[in-house]
Formats: C-alpha cells, sequence, structure tokens
C-alpha cells in the first residue's frame, strides 16, 4: 500500500452518503443521477486505520458530510465517533470531529453522542424563513434544532451561501446572527451549478452584485461588531499587505490544500482532492485521486493534483500584476470549472471592492478587526 495518500493528511471528509432529503437551488450535487449510496463501518475503519498508520500529524480531523449525513443511523456514529478516536489514540494521535448537515432529522439520541466527543455541527442559513425556503426548505424544523443542540450544549454554527435569492439580505443574516449570540458568522459567494445541475434556476451573480455584497458585509461588521470570516481574511491581507498566505494551503491561499492536507472518501470507496470535486468527476474524471482499495501507486493522486491545480494564463501573466491580490482569494480550482463566469465576475468585483477600502480610514478597519471576539458560544 502506498503511504502517499495519507502521509501529510489532517482533515478526512467522510461522504456519509449521497442521499439527501432536500434538493437545494444551488446545490452542486446531481443527486438524481447518483446511485444512492452509504458508507459502510468497514470502509470506515480501513480509512482510520490507514491514518492512524501513515499521518505524519498528531492531530486529525474528521468531518462527516453528503449528501445529508442524518439519513445514517446513531449507531454509525457511535461506531466511527469511538472507533477513530481509540485507534488515533493508541498511536499518539487525537480525533477531532466535524458535522456538517441541514439538521432537519436530527435525532435525539445523537445529542449525548455529540457532546461525548465534542462534535462540532455547521448548518446552512440563507436568511428569513422565506428566503431560506425558497432555496432550502426546512427553516423552522433548521432552527428549532439549532436551538435544541445549543441548549444541550453542542458547539453549533451556521454558513450562508449567497446567491441570487439572499443577496439582498445581508444585514437579516447578520441579525440572526446576533438574535443566536453568535460573535462570528461566514458568508461565501455561490457558483451557479447549471453545468452540473442543469435544474438549478440561479444565474451567476454579477460583479456589480458581487461588490454590493462585499460593502453590506462590511458595513454590518462595523454596526454590530460581528465578526464575518471571509472578509476578516480581506481586511488582515489588506492591513498586511506583506502577510505571507502563498504557503498556507488555505482555501483562500493561490493553492489550497485539497489532495495535500484533506481527502474527501466516498462511499463507492473511491477518493477525492476536495467535496466540489466530487461531482465535478463526472465531467472530469482525472480528479479522481485513486481508490481505496487500489494504493499500489502514487501516480494516480500526483496526477490529479497536477491537473486539479493546475493554473490558467490569466494567473501566471495578470494576477502578478494585480494590486488587489492581496485580498483576493484565488478562486476555487472545483468551483471556477464549474462556472468560470462567477469567478470572472468575483475577480472583477474583488478589485473594486479593493479601490474602495482604499477610500475608508485604516485605522477605523483596524478598530473592527481588532476587535475581541470568543469562538460562537453554547448559550
Amino acid at each position: 500500500m502506498n503511504k502517499i495518500y495519507y502521509r501529510q493528511l489532517k482533515v478526512v471528509y467522510i461522504e456519509v452518503t449521497n442521499k439527501c432529503n432536500i434538493n437545494c437551488k444551488y446545490c452542486y450535487e446531481t443527486q438524481k443521477k447518483l446511485n444512492k449510496q452509504v458508507f459502510t463501518k468497514e470502509l470506515f475503519a480501513h480509512i482510520i486505520d490507514n491514518v492512524a498508520r501513515y499521518s505524519c500529524y498528531d492531530e486529525i480531523s474528521i468531518i462527516f458530510h453528503g449528501g445529508e449525513p442524518l439519513l445514517v443511523s446513531t449507531d454509525f456514529y457511535e461506531y466511527c465517533f469511538a472507533y477513530a478516536t481509540t485507534t488515533l489514540e493508541t498511536v499518539g494521535k487525537s480525533a477531532s470531529f466535524g458535522l456538517q448537515s441541514n439538521l432537519m432529522l436530527l435525532q435525539n439520541d445523537l445529542i449525548p453522542l455529540l457532546l461525548k466527543y465534542s462534535v462540532g455541527v455547521s448548518t446552512s442559513i440563507d436568511g428569513p424563513q422565506s428566503i431560506h425556503d425558497e432555496a432550502r426548505s426546512g427553516w423552522k424544523m433548521t432552527i428549532e434544532n439549532m436551538k435544541k443542540l445549543r441548549d444541550a450544549g453542542v458547539k453549533v454554527n451556521f454558513i450562508t451561501v449567497c446567491s441570487q435569492h439572499n443577496q439582498h439580505h445581508i444585514a437579516d443574516i447578520f441579525n440572526f446572527a446576533r438574535d443566536f449570540n453568535y460573535k462570528t458568522c461566514q458568508i461565501s459567494i455561490a457558483s451557479c451549478v447549471k453545468s452540473i445541475n442543469p435544474e438549478s434556476t440561479y444565474s451567476p451573480l454579477t460583479e456589480d452584485e458581487i461588490f454590493a455584497i462585499y460593502k453590506a458585509i462590511l458595513n454590518c461588521w462595523m454596526n454590530t461588531g460581528i465578526h464575518e470570516k471571509n472578509m476578516e481574511v480581506m481586511l488582515q491581507r489588506y492591513l498586511n499587505p506583506d502577510i505571507d498566505f502563498i504557503h498556507t494551503h488555505q482555501c483562500e491561499s493561490p493553492f489550497c490544500y485539497a489532495g495535500y492536507h484533506m481527502l474527501v472518501f466516498t462511499p463507492d470507496k473511491k477518493i477525492h482532492l476536495c467535496s466540489p470535486a466530487v461531482p465535478l468527476a463526472l465531467q472530469y474524471p482525472e480528479f479522481i485521486a485513486g481508490s481505496v482499495d487500489d494504493l499500489d501507486s502514487s501516480q494516480q493522486l500526483l496526477h490529479a493534483m497536477s491537473v486539479f491545480h493546475q493554473k490558467d494564463e490569466k494567473y501566471m501573466q495578470v494576477c502578478p500584476e494585480c494590486e488587489a491580490a492581496c485580498i483576493c482569494s484565488f478562486g476555487c480550482p472545483a468551483f471556477d470549472r464549474i462556472d468560470p463566469v462567477t469567478a470572472s465576475e468575483k475577480c472583477k468585483a474583488t478589485k473594486r471592492f479593493y479601490e474602495y477600502l482604499k477610500t475608508l480610514n485604516k485605522q477605523e478597519l483596524i478598530d473592527i478587526i481588532s476587535m475581541p471576539y470568543e469562538s460562537n458560544s453554547n448559550r
């Protein structure tokens, strides 16, 4: 077995199932075209055994997502949490757990397990009920279960995908965060997924719309004191243009950690570089990094990473000379292939936002980014 797959691995994504109980309008998963599959305990144990044996890192993050991971029984999670914790501890490593869910199917018997293993839960909130339900449905049940988890002491956060349906509701999202006593939020620009999910009714956001979203996020942060995570990265880089972010391998860097520090394992035993690369494999099979059953060669992983992270002519010739590069997220290798239009519009909006930042009082920006805050509490 070739240990190259696990050697630098510290973030393990488990696609528990490709099934989902809802059909979000902006979702990149083509659920109706996939064979419905569910992760097995045996496959999970096999992966963790190899992580324990080969990973160079002592702290391993394991994220369960889908599809909808709560379509799988509590018994599955009881086994996985215990197995990963025990197996990694025997070799001097530790496990932390995350669960990404729409929370509509939360069962009460899962809550003690989430507490026992300190599982962080993340869900999606698109805004007020009418806006959220337009794209996703289930707002009332999601909110009720968020409150149930917080009352029980489980750490639960939310992210917002900003698209055509909620682009004018940034203030509502911050108000939601305030009402839940959150100190931070995360708002991400959606990619248009029509190329892989023709049923999607949303068109790409324009440069003007993305620029307006950026301004609204900054304004709401100033007014509420609630930090927005993506804007925080932009401001940190704007205020510290010499900061080294090239080698961080984060999503906001020119070369993210997909395939290097992070891999996604799917129920069909395939290995993928990141979550959005899973549906892209239908169009780009060369993005598949390998199979759990066939790890006798490193060539497939290295080829997948080479193709996936390949930069275009614009990056090589234009980006190095761009003054706004210090606040740029450089795009996502997967999403930019799904939707090159949004990638282009976001690029132009970022340049405009950089010029806008230059018109603001720099000390005010320093003050807001220096506002102390603690992690979102459970109360």
